[in-house]
């Protein structure tokens, strides 16, 4: 897969921005559907105040200068095109003879841990593991997408305190380098079992082979999940909703199902990623924060129910985590602008890492956290 951006800057006229919305869901979604014609396999643009930023994701064989003609060759492409210079200004960084930063390839941080270089403005947070003492010696903990982004952050702060930790992901290739490094770091172990979070007969194998494997379940990490692209409701299609669902929410509940029986036995819990956009909201995503507020309802009740066993349900909800989607975003000429605009936002003026969110569910699964459930 290859992914690209370019950004672009609207003029400063409100009657412009109130222009570009009409057109953006009027006319967008039909020259969206046209670009999966040319090997573009995702496309969503993202407005902030006056900034544009378009994200691609195209197959392996795409090429700019051959397949974007084709693009081009689309009426309603060229409406869209010609509307959008209307409502342009130059954008900083922008050659001479153009208002647009060019489209450009950006990497992901796969790519970067291979040696591309990661653009100095926007380097990972330098916070390591803090140890706080906390310990999870010999237990068990499952954590579902637990290669990358907050999974792998959990699995390395779980394998640090001396857990068994075993990772649910359908990425063998993420998963093989991280089974090595932790495995070798230690005291704990990294297991991975490749998975589809969305396949419950696959689900209640890796269980039962878990418990098999090391005699016990004491805590499940459910964090699988994706963001779709940003669209209105009017342009998302009922199966696509669909998905959302099974990944986000669906799964969520099966983990608990099937993990249950073991963390009884153990007196365990569970802790279910959410979102923070699952409470307050956010444009162009409603399908998304639909799944992230069902995950919190679902936790406060389960914690109820469950309670009884001495399982204890709780649940987080991360604001602005660093990622490898967050790197690719701003790995553009007006990524400085994207990120400033990120950190702007957050109280301790950075975002966070997955390693801060994995010590806060090394928390809520210890014995420090007995008394905690319900939490969300």
């Amino acid at each position: 897969m290859k992914r690209f951006a370019q950004a672009v800057l609207l003029k400063d006229d409100p009657d412009i921005i109130e222009q570009y919305e009409r057109h953006h869901a009027s006319v967008w979604p039909e020259v969206r559907e046209g670009t999966l014609n040319c090997g573009v396999e995702r496309i969503f643009i993202y407005r902030w105040d006056r900034q544009l930023f378009m994200f691609m994701e195209t197959t392996d064989d795409f090429d700019m200068e051959r397949d974007m003609p084709k693009y081009m060759e689309d009426p309603r492409a060229k409406e869209w095109d010609e509307l959008m210079r209307t409502m342009q200004e130059p954008m900083p960084g922008a050659p001479a003879d153009s208002t647009r930063v060019p489209l450009q390839e950006i990497y992901a941080l796969e790519k970067d841990r291979s040696g591309q270089r990661t653009p100095d403005f926007f380097e990972k947070p330098a916070v390591k593991i803090k140890r706080s003492g906390l310990t999870y010696s010999d237990r068990v903990v499952v954590v579902t997408g637990g290669t990358k982004g907050i999974g792998e952050g959990c699995a390395r702060v779980f394998v640090d305190a001396g857990a068994n930790v075993v990772a649910i992901d359908r990425d063998g290739e993420a998963g093989e380098q991280l089974t090595s490094e932790l495995n070798a770091a230690g005291p704990g172990s990294y297991q991975l079992e490749i998975a589809d979070v969305t396949d419950p007969t696959a689900l209640e194998t890796v269980f039962t082979k878990t418990a098999e494997t090391f005699g016990r379940v004491d805590c499940l990490i459910n964090n699988a999940g994706f963001h779709p692209p940003h669209k209105t409701i009017d342009n998302f299609s009922l199966e696509e909703f669909q998905d959302v669902l099974q990944t986000n929410l669906v799964a969520y509940f099966m983990g608990c199902k099937l993990a249950l029986p073991h963390l009884r036995r153990t007196k365990g819990s569970i802790i279910n990623l959410s979102s923070l956009v699952g409470e307050m909201g956010q444009e162009l995503a409603t399908t998304y924060c639909a799944t992230k507020g069902a995950i919190t309802s679902m936790t406060k009740a389960l914690a109820i129910e469950e309670a009884r066993h001495e399982v204890r349900v709780n649940c987080l909800q991360p604001g602005n985590i660093f990622s490898n989607s967050m790197l690719g975003l701003v790995q553009t000429s007006a990524g400085r602008e994207y990120y400033d605009w990120i950190t702007a936002n957050q109280h301790l003026g950075r975002v966070g890492t997955s390693e801060e969110v994995g010590q806060l569910c090394l928390f809520l699964a210890s014995e420090a956290a007995s008394y905690l459930t319900g939490l969300a």
